[in-house]
């Protein structure tokens, strides 16, 4: 997924980060590139590209449509839930936040979202690709 970026909300601002942001492996990940997996990724969120726009897959077990925020704001797409325990078989519970920026061109109406057994998929439309444009000038 080239034109999605993903972005770690965990840490609002103001936060105490240690001087590495949310995920203080991710400075490593450039020079070893995936032969050292970072010890902080999420195994529970799923990227795929496909031919007409982007999946996202969040498992979650045990949590519902309801549970779920999902935003658009200035070209970034949110997820987060805010669960409390409801007992000892509470699978998912505590806080959640992530955030993807949405490749240029994208509206709000072109993600869409659904919940389904416990995983929450949110599918970005690809936007149209613009034909490149060829205007002729005249040399005076």
């Amino acid at each position: 997924m080239r034109n999605i970026v993903k972005r770690s909300s965990a840490f609002g601002p103001g936060t105490l980060t240690y001087g590495f942001g949310s995920d203080p492996f991710a400075l490593f990940d450039g020079y070893f590139g995936s032969a050292v997996p970072s010890l902080t990724k999420n195994k529970t969120i799923k990227t795929r590209e496909t031919d007409t726009g982007y999946e996202i897959a969040v498992s979650a077990p045990g949590l519902g449509r309801e549970d779920f925020d999902v935003k658009v704001i200035d070209g970034t797409v949110s997820v987060s839930y805010d669960k409390i325990p409801e007992g000892e078989l509470s699978f998912t519970t505590g806080t959640f936040n992530k955030a993807w920026t949405l490749p240029i061109g994208t509206e709000a109406s072109d993600v869409t979202a659904s919940s389904s057994r416990g995983v929450l998929t949110i599918f970005i439309a690809k936007p149209p690709t613009a034909s490149p444009v060829e205007t002729r000038i005249e040399v005076g």
